[in-house]
């Protein structure tokens, strides 16, 4: 039973770590080694599940069920819209597996026993295995050449590491230094310390590598959201001394206020020149804006239920087949403001929960993560909503699950 699950979990993690290598993919296909992996997984597992009667209902398959069951009904009900509308596009079949395909995934992952575990040792290995793969890459692939397939290199300005686009490199070092710092703060050893620390520093040169504007402004907000949680904790501890007490409360907010007011306005306008710039090629914010300012406009022709699977958005104006690169106007066009508000709500729970539990780390991680997914499209990736996951199996407890006859 213990070596079927330690299969399970490499091959679990091994259709994850190819997904990323999305230059392996079939030309002109959304499919991979990686997707064809996790596919096959899905399907033998809960194939064994049916076989062997072991579908649990667990207390995350009890989350994720609902969760998808009404997401798949906006998309439903925003597809009938965009069909009277006279909006459809053909991009809808790629964007309607990608949903069907992640959630499949990891309900029947969710209706395992043992799920929890299962996660986290999946965590581990695909972030060590993926940052040392894109280690290797950035080290020893010189910016000129090739290794077989992978041109690791875009124009030898960008990291692409093994996928087709620089800003899924610099999405995924975001989840897994945060991934990283968190396995490196519950280590019991220093061997293993060492390791998670050194992964947390390949991960942050990885993402210098990618010039990714998005990633560095998420980056910084990442690092200002864990100072201050980290203050708010000292703060709050009940035991502090007199003269730390004053330190803290005091003295560092007043020195903060007044670099805030010396410094404040040149920093606004750094930052704000950093945003603008932020674009998948090149530094067209503007373009940008009038991606997301025309999904907007798409959201308005369905603003409930949306317009279901696809990509509504433009350049010159909505319902011109392109992506507003933006994860929350993205899925607002495809499910409205029902499906945004379920979103929304599952991602402030699993906040909520990283708050209560005081995983200071993790949070700033979902932080930093969902302020990158603000300027691209992330859904479509499983190694997110595997994130998302993963965020859930440290919180929720894996109480004792019911067969599911």
């Amino acid at each position: 039973m213990r070596e079927a699950r330690n299969i399970s979990v490499i091959w679990l993690s091994g259709g994850l770590i190819l997904s990323t290598a999305t230059q392996l993919r079939i030309p002109g296909s959304p499919v991979g080694p990686g997707e064809i992996l996790l596919f096959l997984w899905m399907v033998m597992t809960f194939l064994l599940q049916w076989k062997n009667k072991r579908l649990f209902v667990t207390s995350l398959s009890r989350i994720l069920v609902p969760f998808w069951f009404f997401m798949f009904l906006c998309l439903l009900i925003g597809s009938l819209f965009s069909l009277y509308l006279g909006v459809w596009t053909p991009g809808v079949a790629r964007t309607f597996f990608a949903y069907l395909f992640t959630s499949c995934l990891f309900i029947v992952l969710s209706f395992e026993k043992d799920w929890k575990p299962k996660i986290l040792t999946i965590a581990k290995i695909t972030s060590s295995v993926t940052v040392s793969v894109f280690l290797f890459l950035l080290l020893f692939n010189p910016r000129y050449s090739t290794i077989g397939p992978i041109d690791s290199w875009e124009g030898s300005i960008r990291f692409l590491a093994w996928s087709k686009n620089p800003n899924q490199v610099a999405m995924n070092v975001s989840i897994f230094l945060y991934i990283s710092l968190y396995f490196c703060s519950i280590a019991k050893n220093y061997l293993h310390k060492a390791w998670y620390i050194g992964l947390a520093g390949a991960c942050f040169w990885i993402g210098i590598e990618t010039k990714s504007d998005a990633l560095t402004v998420a980056f910084s907000v990442g690092l200002v959201i864990l100072l201050i949680s980290m203050w708010v904790k000292k703060v709050t501890q009940s035991q502090i001394g007199y003269w730390s007490g004053v330190w803290l409360k005091v003295l560092l907010p007043t020195f903060l206020c007044f670099t805030a007011l010396i410094f404040g306005p040149s920093i606004h306008e750094g930052l704000k020149q950093e945003v603008s710039t932020i674009s998948d090629e090149g530094d067209q914010g503007e373009e940008r804006i009038t991606l997301w300012r025309n999904g907007l406009k798409a959201i308005e022709a369905s603003p409930f239920f949306g317009l279901g699977p696809g990509a509504f958005s433009g350049g010159d104006g909505p319902f011109e087949g392109m992506e507003a690169h933006n994860t929350f106007i993205d899925m607002g066009m495809n499910v409205g403001l029902v499906g945004i508000s379920l979103y929304v709500g599952f991602l402030g729970w699993i906040a909520y929960l990283l708050i209560v539990r005081k995983e200071i780390i993790l949070f700033t991680g979902l932080m930093t993560v969902l302020f990158y997914t603000s300027f691209h499209f992330t859904l479509r990736h499983p190694m997110y909503w595997f994130y998302l996951l993963f965020l859930l199996s440290v919180c929720v407890d894996q109480e004792k699950s019911k067969i599911k006859s």
